[in-house]
């Protein structure tokens, strides 16, 4: 397998462990770089891959996510991004374990200082759920992966109802999970607040990302509206519906962006 461009993202709690960001891009990146070997064992089966990587980069989760706000697939401009053209952005990635801040200048442009990037650290999601889990549902869910599939299936619609297939009875566990979760955001926005307070001077927007945003969106909407009204929430507070992969889709979109460049310049050159 030959790869000529292979990109990667570290999340800022990591960077900032470094003296420079450069330095822990630099470092993530080089492990992937060159020729590699790995098997592959599956029943009955095994085969060995040499994989050759040409060119490797490291990008930073969460500030990755604001091209996917700018372009589509295509690299073609998104028309709700003229939205963000004269107002900064806080990107708020909330991953299970980790929730990492950026603050971007207006235009979805790249954040232009260590101070734009902050983690907001001690409270995981994943914690504060099997906490609930242990405390409320023992004996329904015996581990933490199945009780965050369980909300997972269900955040969509607001209704958590566990069925035993065996009985056909319901348990509505409604009220215990989304007062939690509403519990979290409270803590994690006046967390935020420290983090990234909004500027007295300047309109900010925020946009909130990562595996468990969509999960704590009602949550988040519901806290808002309660302190800033509706009208002020929904212009200033977003979710995006492919909130869950923004960050994917940003580094893609990059990647896709600096590879037709760099041919543009290969003809360029010969030319």
């Amino acid at each position: 397998i030959e790869i000529d461009y292979f990109s990667t993202m570290l999340p800022i709690w990591l960077l900032k462990k470094e003296s420079t960001f450069g330095e822990a891009q630099k470092a993530m990146a080089t492990r992937f770089l060159g020729n590699h070997t790995f098997r592959i064992y599956t029943p009955g089966f095994e085969k060995e891959l040499k994989v050759a990587v040409d060119e490797s980069a490291c990008l930073k989760e969460g500030e990755i996510a604001r091209f996917a706000l700018k372009k589509d697939l295509t690299l073609q401009d998104r028309e709700d991004a003229n939205e963000y053209v004269e107002c900064e952005t806080v990107m708020v990635d909330i991953g299970g374990g980790s929730i990492d801040v950026v603050i971007l200048p207006e235009g979805l442009k790249a954040a232009n200082s260590r101070e734009s990037f902050q983690s907001i650290e001690g409270i995981p999601y994943l914690a504060h759920i099997d906490k609930l889990r242990k405390e409320k549902f023992p004996e329904l869910f015996t581990d933490l992966r199945a009780f965050d599939q369980f909300i997972l299936d269900n955040y969509s619609k607001q209704k958590f109802e566990l069925k035993n297939e065996n009985t056909g009875a319901s348990i509505d566990l409604t009220a215990q999970i989304t007062s939690s979760l509403k519990e979290y955001v409270e803590i994690l926005l006046a967390k935020l607040n420290d983090v990234a307070p909004p500027p007295a001077n300047k309109i900010r927007k925020y946009v909130y990302s990562g595996g468990v945003a969509p999960t704590l969106k009602v949550a988040i909407m519901t806290s808002m509206i309660q302190k800033i009204g509706e009208e002020r929430t929904e212009k200033y507070h977003k979710v995006p519906e492919d909130s869950r992969h923004l960050n994917l889709f940003g580094l893609e979109i990059r990647s896709i962006g600096y590879l037709q460049k760099k041919q543009a310049e290969k003809k360029a050159v010969k030319s």
